[in-house]
């Protein structure tokens, strides 16, 4: 493993131990209520370590029959190889997809367990 990457990987295993008590069922709630509104100071912190983190396997929101569905899609992170959709569920609003995503990328992260 190169230093780099050995570097990063510290630095997430540090980060997991320090946002891990962060995460709990009220601010799961917190962030289900209001997706894109003002946010607590443990909510916007992770929000913020995680709008700040590489993501080579982005996850982004898929509009369907004109914004009235919506999925969870992941993108390839490589020129010219075509991306994912995540899961099968379909989302009746953008906040509701927002929602999904940030569960997702809880999990990504290894802040959560998989469901």
């Amino acid at each position: 493993m190169d230093q780099e990457a050995e570097i990063f990987c510290r630095f997430m295993e540090n980060a997991r131990k320090h946002l891990r008590p962060l995460v709990t069922d009220d601010l799961i709630r917190e962030h289900a209520a209001d997706p894109l509104g003002r946010h607590s100071l443990d909510l916007e912190h992770l929000l913020v370590f995680m709008r700040q983190l590489p993501q080579k396997d982005k996850l982004v929101i898929l509009a369907e029959e004109q914004d009235k569905q919506f999925r969870l899609f992941r993108l390839s992170g490589v020129r010219g190889l075509p991306g994912s959709i995540v899961g099968g569920e379909l989302y009746h609003t953008e906040e509701e997809a927002l929602h999904a995503g940030f569960l997702q990328r809880l999990r990504d992260l290894g802040l959560v367990e998989e469901k």
